[in-house]
Order: structure tokens, then sequence, then C-alpha cells
């Protein structure tokens, strides 16, 4: 099955940042509170922050007091669902695990309650982005600038098809800058994970909001980034899983390969393992028969929310539509 193989990309060190920067493979973490590598190859130590928090400033930029937010438009972001999710947050939380981070909407809205967070995807250019503005953001929004001077359908164009960038806070200008401009912020690739979306009609599409990407930097200080599938995650008791895994008969063209049903089982089974792990689970996905009957069990309460949709796979779906948030009991 596609969706369910190991794989791994190096994550290279940007110049004269010095040492070797490797992603950790996606695999079963070692035992411990900490889990894998991370992707600069130093092993966890389990520890928390000693504030208590995961970077002490809740998520607000000291100098701008601009608080954090999603850095990318993400189709199928939760930004709308968000107050639906709250309500199903356990009373505490120790550890939080997102395995589909996307934009991320759901960490920065509980971040300042959790006091470590692992956030990881299976998309190689969202998580480089994430770990530049975590390590680089400064220099990131200097790549930004300079995007933002050149920006054309030309300057575009060229950018798209510009594949293999070695330098990292290079790629993550480029991942930033093409979803800022791209049609609907949408991010999808073909067969061979090239990126294929057109330029999108925006008179001044929001380039560099460095204020932002400051205060996203500070959120994710102590923050575990990977670049992983989510059955390597391993979350113990008094943790929080939230998944948020490409919707059932929806868009599924984040990554080369495509989330099928098979993928939407396999993710299944490892919710259940959580849960018996003693975790705290939550997933949102499609209120389609198929969600419904694969998470029909006493262990899982079903509940429906509605949230505006702009993306499907059949046009006559876009649009407000039922969503279920499926929690473990």
């Amino acid at each position: 099955m596609p969706a369910a193989r190991n794989s791994s990309i190096p994550i290279p060190t940007p110049p004269g940042a010095g040492g070797s920067v490797q992603p950790s493979a996606c695999r079963r973490p070692a035992v411990g509170r900490g889990g894998p590598e991370d992707v600069n190859g130093k092993a966890h130590t389990g520890k928390a922050p000693t504030n208590g928090r995961l970077a002490g400033l809740c998520g607000v930029h000291p100098t701008s007091g601009v608080r954090a937010r999603p850095f990318v438009k993400w189709a199928g972001g939760k930004r709308s669902l968000v107050p639906d999710l709250l309500k199903h947050l356990p009373d505490t939380i120790e550890e939080y695990w997102e395995p589909f981070v996307g934009g991320g909407a759901l960490f920065y809205a509980i971040e300042n309650r959790i006091t470590r967070a692992h956030l990881s995807d299976a998309n190689p250019e969202l998580m480089i982005a994430y770990k530049m503005i975590q390590q680089h953001c400064d220099q990131l929004v200097e790549k930004l600038k300079a995007h933002r001077c050149r920006h054309s359908p030309r300057h575009y164009k060229v950018i798209r098809g510009k594949d293999g960038i070695e330098d990292p806070i290079e790629r993550a200008a480029r991942f930033i800058y093409l979803n800022k401009t791209c049609f609907n912020g949408l991010y999808r690739v073909n067969r061979s994970g090239r990126f294929n979306v057109p330029i999108g009609r925006y008179k001044n599409p929001a380039i560099v909001d460095a204020d932002n990407l400051r205060a996203v930097s500070a959120t994710l200080k102590e923050a575990d980034l990977q670049r992983q599938l989510f059955d390597a995650i391993a979350p113990r008791e008094g943790d929080l899983v939230y998944c948020d895994p490409p919707y059932d008969e929806t868009y599924d063209q984040y990554t080369a390969h495509r989330f099928n049903s098979e993928a939407q089982q396999h993710l299944a089974k490892c919710a259940d393992g959580w849960r018996k792990a003693g975790a705290a689970v939550i997933i949102s996905n499609s209120d389609t028969p198929f969600i419904r009957k694969l998470y029909k069990s006493v262990h899982w309460t079903i509940h429906t929310a509605k949230a505006a949709g702009t993306i499907n796979c059949r046009a006559e779906d876009r649009g407000d539509r039922n969503e279920t948030i499926i929690t473990s009991t």
C-alpha cells in the first residue's frame, strides 16, 4: 500500500549553518518519552521546556504582539472547524501529536496548553518550511521579500519549475511563495511529485507576512518537527493525537502517494492502537458511509460538524458540508 511505505528524505543544512542535518527514518519510535531522532539527528530527551509551556510565549511575538496563525493557505485547513474541535479536547494534555499537520490551525489554538508538540507530515516541502521558520526565520523572510519584488506570471512559472533546490531556506521560500500566489492556495503534485498548480489571480498576494512568521517561529521553538508518515508516531497515556488526514471521497493530492481507502483503514487501525496506549484521539474526516462504518465501535464517538468546503473531487459537493469529528471514548 503506497500510503503505508516508510520513506524519508534528507533535509540539508543551510550554507554556513554547520553540521549535518538528517531526518529520522519513518519508523516506529524507540522506547522512551521522546521517540525517534528529530530532523537534526538529535535524540529526544523527552523533557518538557523548563517553563512548562511549549515556547513560553503563547504564540505571541514579543515585539509585534502578533499571535501565531497558519503560515500557509492549505486546502482542507481547519481554521473554521477549530471551535468544534475545542469542544472535544481532554481536560489535560501531556504531549500533543499531529501527524497530518498541514497548516496546524488546532495546534496554534491550543499551544499554550501543552508541554511538548510533535508536528509531522508526509509532505517534505511543508516540513522543510516548518523547520526553516523554526531555525532560520529572518533569512527566510529576506528570501520571500526577493520573491515579492520579482513576482509576475513569468517569475511564478520559473520558480514553479525549479525542482531539486538544495538550499533548504531557498526551498522553503519557494514553497511559501508558490503557496501564496498559486490558484486557491492549492497544493497539488502529480504522480512524479512535481508541483503543477497554475498561478492565481491576486492583485496583491501576501507573500511576506514577517510578523506572523516570527510569531510562528517563537511558537515552534520547542516543537519536534518530523517528515514522516502517520504510523511512525508513538503517543502515550495522557497525550492527545489529532489527525486531519486527506478526507474520504475528496482531495488527496498533497503528495505523490494518494490517500486511498486502504490508507483510511490503516489510519483507523493505528488510531485504535494509540487509544489502547492511553492517548486521547481526535480525527476529522468526511461524513461518508465508509468513514462512519470504519469507526462504528463502542470505543469511538462520531460527532457531526458543519464546515465550509472549497475543494472536492465532485463539483456538486463543494461548499458547506457535514464533516465528522471522531473521538476516542
